[in-house]
C-alpha cells in the first residue's frame, strides 16, 4: 500500500508506474508480478515516485509482521480521526485461520465525492473440502 499519492488519473504512465512497483516487489518476494495487488491512496493526478517506493521496499518487507496491522491502519488514514482495523479467527477445514482487515474513508474535495476502501488478508493455511 502506497500512501500520499493515489496514482489516479495519471494515464498510461500511472499504469506503467504501478506495474514497475509491483514487478520490483514481486522480484524481492520471489513471486509472480500477477500476485501483487498495488494499492495507492492520497493526492490524485500525480505520478508515483517509483524510485522512492522501490528503494523503500526492502525496509517495508523487513517490517511486515502480522502484529503490525495497526500500523498499516494508521498509515493509510487520510481524514480519518481513528484507525479502522479488525481481526478474527475462524476454523476452516480443522485449521485456525486469522482474517484481518483495515479500512479508511477517503473524501475527494476536488471532485466532490467520497470513497471507502477496505483490505482483507488471511493468515494461515487450509485445504478446501
Amino acid at each position: 500500500i502506497n500512501t500520499g499519492n493515489a496514482n489516479a488519473g495519471t494515464g498510461a504512465k500511472g499504469m506503467a508506474d504501478a506495474r514497475a512497483t509491483a514487478d520490483a516487489l514481486a522480484q524481492l518476494l520471489k513471486v509472480k508480478p500477477q500476485q501483487i495487488l498495488p494499492f495507492s491512496t492520497g493526492v490524485i493526478m500525480e505520478n508515483l515516485p517509483v524510485d522512492r517506493i522501490v528503494a523503500g521496499l526492502p525496509a517495508a518487507i523487513a517490517d511486515a509482521q502480522t502484529q503490525h496491522w495497526a500500523k498499516a491502519a494508521e498509515g493509510i488514514m487520510t481524514t480519518d480521526t481513528v484507525p479502522k482495523a479488525y481481526s478474527a479467527q475462524v476454523v476452516l477445514s480443522g485449521q485456525t485461520v486469522t482474517i484481518t482487515g483495515n479500512a479508511f474513508a477517503k473524501p475527494c474535495v476536488k471532485f466532490k465525492l467520497n470513497a471507502f476502501e477496505c483490505r482483507l488478508a488471511r493468515v494461515g493455511r487450509y485445504a478446501a473440502e
